[in-house]
């Protein structure tokens, strides 16, 4: 039971909805439920399709016996995350506290203490988060729509200077199943600070697609790397037409659970998850021994992963986390390097505020965790 989301204006000046709208107060209150809900057959498939760990999954008791540190968590996750500690592992990963909602209540406007009024939607170019169609919702009570384009709108009149930021849709529609209006926003606006997870910038997206054809040359060996190269196409340059939207292939059409997954391992890995998932497309693509013959290589990946069964699926996930040697420091290191060297967006600005003058103090649990993703 999938709807394909309708993207249209949204009055924001309506409250949020309450805490019962969200899949986390469902957790709470109606135990009967959420198991219809979350123990669907296409949940059970999505844990063996992505079990890439000898660790027992993520449940209660793991959850509330080991430290919620990224080295702790890291190959319990990637077993499986129980839906009951999912909110909560999600939220202390990025950092948000519960004095966070009071940074949703100054974004959004309040007459009182108002800083950033939120934007009205614009399906214009100028919109800095593409509403991609390709990510899948879960059908939600009446208001689901209504909360994401307003979390949207709130999150750009938060961060006026974010220019293009294509992850913000889907962290924010996938989250609001799980979590509550100001507890979404606040888990991206926390992302959104933190160097190089999310790209918010067409120049930090080319530095983005430089990096990962760095990994792809050094990760991918001679025989793959000469498997996807197209045919008729010169040896040097040709992974450009492979790595346009690269950070977008873990979610596009792929199955809810599947992303809600991915999720889960980028909220403890960070961006080298999408990195992992990015080249281990290529090697399996590589595997299946038909060499390219359209320009547009990557719409022949990404018809590729689309058309996964089960269990190529399940292969996709354990050759990405079986890839070696992927310090996020020297990701970043080459990411920030390749910043450098292109020039700066001319619609890049250093007018407006600064998206700290939302909140009064820093956030220590979110200094804390600034580092994961290592």
């Amino acid at each position: 039971l999938y709807l394909t989301a309708i993207f249209m204006a949204a009055d924001l000046s309506r409250p949020p909805v309450a805490s019962m709208e969200s899949f986390s107060a469902l957790v709470r209150h109606n135990n009967d439920q959420v198991a219809a809900f979350a123990e669907s057959e296409q949940y059970a498939a999505s844990w063996r399709e992505t079990h890439c760990s000898n660790a027992p999954p993520l449940s209660e008791q793991v959850w509330y016996r080991v430290p919620s540190t990224k080295k702790s968590l890291k190959d319990h996750v990637r077993s499986g995350v129980a839906p009951q500690v999912r909110k909560e592992l999600w939220l202390r990963m990025a950092g948000v506290e519960d004095d966070d909602s009071v940074l949703f209540a100054k974004a959004f406007g309040q007459p009182a203490d108002a800083v950033n009024q939120p934007k009205e939607l614009d399906l214009s170019c100028n919109w800095p988060f593409e509403l991609s169609r390709s990510v899948p919702a879960l059908c939600m009570k009446p208001g689901f729509q209504e909360a994401f384009t307003r979390v949207l709108g709130t999150l750009a009149g938060a961060h006026p200077r974010v220019l293009r930021c294509p992850l913000v849709p889907v962290l924010v529609r996938v989250g609001l199943h799980f979590l509550e209006e100001w507890e979404a926003f606040a888990l991206v606006d926390k992302l959104l600070r933190r160097r190089a997870w999310l790209d918010q910038s067409s120049r930090e997206m080319e530095a983005s697609r430089a990096t990962f054809k760095w990994l792809a040359s050094t990760k991918l060996s001679p025989m793959e790397l000469e498997q996807v190269r197209p045919s008729g196409v010169r040896q040097q340059g040709y992974l450009d037409s492979f790595v346009g939207l690269w950070y977008t292939w873990a979610f596009h059409h792929q199955p809810f659970w599947i992303t809600v997954r991915v999720l889960d391992m980028f909220f403890v890995e960070g961006p080298k998850v999408l990195h992992r998932l990015g080249l281990a497309a290529l090697k399996l693509y590589a595997a299946c021994g038909g060499k390219v013959q359209s320009s547009k290589t990557e719409e022949v990946v990404l018809c590729f992963l689309n058309g996964l069964l089960p269990e190529t699926r399940a292969k996709w996930f354990r050759t990405a986390f079986a890839i070696p040697h992927m310090p996020w420091a020297q990701i970043l290191r080459h990411w920030s390097s390749q910043l450098h060297a292109i020039p700066p967006d001319p619609e890049e600005s250093t007018d407006g505020p600064s998206p700290s003058s939302l909140s009064s103090r820093p956030s220590s649990s979110s200094s804390s965790l600034s580092g994961v993703g290592g």
